[in-house]
C-alpha cells in the first residue's frame, strides 16, 4: 500500500526575519515618527520646528522603511492572505466612513 510521507512540521519562523535588528528598527521608528508628530501638533507653526526635531522625525522614517524592507518576505505573505485582505478592506473603510462622519 502506498501511504503518503508524513509532511515534517513547519517551523514557525520559516521565512521570518526573526532578526533583533528589524525589531529595534521598527519599535525605534514608531517611536520617534510618533514623538516628531505629538511636537508639532504642538508647537503648531511647522516653520518654527527644531531642526532636531526634525532630523529625528526623518530617522524615524528612515528606520521604519528599513523595518519593511527587512520584513517584506513576512509582509509578501500577509499580503497573500484572503483574510488580510478583508480585514484591510474592513479598516479601510471604517477609517473612510469615520473621515466622512468627522466631517460633516
Amino acid at each position: 500500500m502506498n501511504e503518503p510521507t508524513p509532511t515534517p512540521p513547519r517551523d514557525p519562523r520559516e521565512g521570518a526575519s526573526s532578526s533583533i535588528v528589524s525589531l529595534i528598527l521598527g519599535v525605534l521608528g514608531a517611536i520617534l515618527v510618533l514623538g516628531f508628530i505629538a511636537y508639532a501638533i504642538v508647537i503648531g507653526d511647522l516653520e518654527n520646528i527644531n531642526p532636531a526635531a526634525a532630523v529625528s522625525g526623518a530617522l524615524g522614517a528612515l528606520s521604519l522603511g528599513g523595518w519593511i524592507y527587512l520584513e517584506q518576505s513576512n509582509f509578501r505573505r500577509l499580503a497573500a492572505s484572503q483574510s488580510a485582505r478583508y480585514n484591510a478592506t474592513t479598516v479601510l473603510l471604517t477609517i473612510v466612513a469615520l473621515g466622512i462622519a468627522v466631517a460633516l
